[in-house]
């Protein structure tokens, strides 16, 4: 798996955009695939969860995250 400090992850399973920041972990969504798929990172980018959809769904609607791309803001609206 290859990290990039930009807005994207490369692994075997796909490609990830990096789309929600909290105090201490980092989210990265597949678009492409049908099932919402996320990976989680700590802020030293170390991978905490291959798919830890359920706290990122729980951050998102608590807001308790610092930042948010704005695919993920029309993703979100779309799929409500």
């Amino acid at each position: 798996m290859r990290l990039s400090k930009d807005r994207y992850l490369s692994s075997t399973s796909g490609s990830y955009e990096r789309v929600l920041e909290t105090a201490d972990r980092i989210y990265f969504f597949n678009f492409k695939e049908k099932k919402d798929i996320v990976r989680t990172y700590n802020r030293k980018m170390e991978l905490v969860a291959g798919n830890h959809y359920n706290k990122f769904i729980e951050d998102t609607k608590g807001g308790f995250y610092s930042w948010m791309s704005e695919k993920m803001k029309k993703h979100l609206e779309i799929t409500k």
